[in-house]
């Protein structure tokens, strides 16, 4: 092929066996192809779905075509698809930031060269945009097993869809559940000590948009019961164990009556580290394993309130 350029021009002659050409065959124009008709959909157009279908007139002459789609009517900046040597008249092309107002053009090429963009046309999504999630935060850690997930409202959403993971890809998917209509969604039973992530997308009538961001969180120790036997006696809050400890250890307890039980853990200077336990428990016997895997060497205290009764017990991290 011929650099890009053109018009350009060829002619063809024969040798026969003494090498003797002849004269040459009529010449044949190779000229850059003409601007592009554009199709669908309409310039103007509005509620358009995530997932738009482009086309274009075809012309025998061309070889192939390059489409740009952009926020930016002068497609200096903003561009979301941009794509060349492609062979058919339309595309279909993923919007990306819900209720906004997108241009497109489309121009071709052949062996003489590349011809002029066609007109300009613009369109308007009418998909709502990604969900902004706000609680779990990225990130967080020590988070209940039963977490309420919240997120924000997005303008012109019908409905939204909820995902919770334990991989950030969503190749397991432990909640998928579509048409909620809150921004709120609470889960219980979840595994203690594990990552999972979760994301949201937003409905309507028109179609669904992209995906949230996804953010991750670690739900803190599940706590359970240790045995069945009696109803403890009393309030006890037994030595950590293994004690001194790199750096799992295991905290068990007793509870004689109902209460809301709070199991934290300070450090040596009375600064709070985690909080194991926060929650209403029936009278039974409890253990709480705790992970120090990112804290440093040293003292720290686990402390035990349920109702008037408080206990304290020193444990030795020795990394």
């Amino acid at each position: 092929p011929p650099p890009t350029g053109g018009p350009y021009y060829y002619a063809v002659t024969g040798l026969d066996r003494g090498k003797n050409e002849s004269d040459p065959s009529g010449t044949i124009t190779i000229a850059a192809p003409s601007t592009p008709l554009l199709a669908t959909p309409a310039d103007g157009s509005v509620d358009q779905p995530l997932k738009v279908s482009l086309f274009w007139h075809t012309d025998p002459q061309v070889a192939t075509y390059e489409l740009q789609v952009a926020t930016d009517s002068t497609f200096a900046s903003g561009v979301i698809f941009g794509a060349g040597e492609l062979l058919d008249t339309s595309r279909t092309v993923v919007l990306n930031e819900g209720p906004t107002r997108y241009f497109w053009r489309v121009r071709s090429s052949n062996g003489g060269g590349i011809g002029p963009y066609s007109a300009v046309r613009n369109l308007t999504g009418g998909f709502p945009a990604a969900p902004l999630l706000s609680a779990p935060a990225h990130g967080l850690t020590d988070v209940t097993t039963e977490p309420t997930f919240v997120w924000n409202s997005t303008g012109g959403a019908d409905s939204y869809q909820f995902q919770l993971s334990t991989t950030s890809l969503f190749t397991t998917v432990l909640v998928d559940t579509a048409s909620l209509t809150d921004t709120t969604f609470s889960v219980a039973g979840l595994e203690g000590s594990k990552n999972h992530f979760w994301r949201v997308r937003a409905s309507n009538n028109i179609s669904e948009g992209l995906w949230s961001q996804t953010n991750g969180f670690r739900t803190g120790p599940a706590v359970f019961v240790e045995g069945v036997g009696e109803i403890p006696a009393e309030f006890v809050l037994h030595q950590n164990y293994p004690n001194p400890f790199n750096p799992n250890t295991r905290i068990a307890f007793s509870l004689p009556a109902f209460s809301h039980a709070a199991l934290t853990v300070y450090d040596i200077l009375g600064r709070e580290v985690s909080v194991l336990v926060d929650e209403e428990l029936a009278a039974g016997y409890y253990s709480v394993g705790f992970d120090a895997g990112l804290l440093p060497s040293g003292t720290y205290v686990a402390v035990l309130r349920a109702g008037e009764h408080r206990a304290a017990k020193k444990m030795l991290l020795l990394k």
